[in-house]
């Protein structure tokens, strides 16, 4: 865990002393300045913060299921949105690229995808029901980047092959509010193609449970 560093400062009494003229008895008076103020530093919420229970903290809070939807650039031009749920193991997604755009179910029971007014197709092989968000949880390196009353923002290595891609370790930016997980974002450079990807998350506004298309 990261110190938590408090600055402290004293106050300083200061007397002062004042002769009145012989003209009169001679009269000795002290005066007394009042405390000074004590300023108070406020401390920096990140240096107080375990950014490895931040991070597992907001993954936990999506167990039973969230909304998410991802945006991947190619030289700052849209290549493709995903967007879904996933409830408790089962995920329900569209993939959009370009002109065209495919949806998928997949659940412990198999995987389905179709086109626009198509029929749901089965799939082979076996379906992937991990929370794909477990990916996040074991970072090879992560810090605090900075935090306030609400927001964390954290910074994460990950092995490429951890996200699904190839190369060198990859930098994610994660931002948590409140507590949960609410985007994660990186950029890599592909032989001189630029290419990033921005997913936000949050609690599903719908819990109803994905089922198998209807045979």
């Amino acid at each position: 865990m990261l110190s938590l560093l408090i600055a402290a400062c004293s106050s300083a009494t200061e007397d002062a002393t004042t002769t009145v003229a012989p003209a009169a008895p001679e009269v000795t008076t002290t005066a007394t300045a009042a405390p000074a103020a004590v300023p108070t530093d406020s401390p920096d919420p990140a240096n107080s913060l375990n950014p490895a229970t931040v991070l597992s903290e907001a993954l936990a809070a999506y167990a039973d299921g969230y909304e998410f939807t991802g945006t991947a650039t190619v030289n700052d031009q849209e290549a493709s949105v995903v967007s879904g749920r996933w409830i408790g193991g089962d995920s329900q997604l569209l993939i959009r690229s370009g002109s065209g755009e495919v949806e998928y179910l997949i659940t412990a029971a198999g995987q389905w995808a179709r086109l626009p007014d198509g029929e749901w197709e089965a799939l082979d092989g076996t379906p992937p029901t991990d929370n794909p968000l477990a990916v996040l949880a074991a970072p090879d390196s992560l810090e605090i980047v900075s935090a306030d009353a609400s927001t964390v923002r954290l910074r994460g290595v990950f092995a490429a092959e951890t996200l699904g891609l190839t190369g060198d370790p990859i930098e994610v930016q994660l931002v948590v509010t409140n507590g949960t997980l609410v985007e994660a974002s990186y950029t890599v450079d592909e032989d001189g193609a630029i290419g990033t990807s921005v997913t936000t998350f949050s609690k599903p506004s719908d819990m109803t449970p994905i089922t198998v298309p209807a045979s």
